[in-house]
């Protein structure tokens, strides 16, 4: 991951995976997928971004096993959470792209 902007005035994340430059683009449900000329995935945007960021997160914590959720208690590493996060955002980008080709 290269770099996360986030713009609130129109509520966007912009998930920077690579340096290579965008061609062209693709909308998939609340993703702008960026992609390369070979169609590799460059960046991502995803739309309505605090409801998709909270619902990603709440599913997250229901569908872990009781063994691995974070307690609050004590020290909690956002790199784990944010690792997470991307993985399943990546997974959900993946299955957009599937369903638009």
């Amino acid at each position: 991951m290269r770099r996360i902007k986030y713009s609130p005035d129109a509520d966007v994340l912009f998930l920077e995976l690579s340096d290579e430059r965008i061609d062209h683009g693709e909308h998939a449900e609340q993703f702008i997928i960026h992609l390369a000329e070979d169609d590799t995935v460059v960046g991502l945007e995803i739309l309505d971004a605090s409801d998709f960021v909270r619902d990603l997160l709440r599913a997250m914590v229901e569908r872990a096993p009781e063994s691995s959720k974070l307690e609050v208690t004590g020290e909690v590493h956002i790199h784990d959470i944010v690792t997470k996060l991307m993985d399943d955002i990546k997974w959900r980008a993946s299955y957009a792209k599937k369903r638009v080709s």
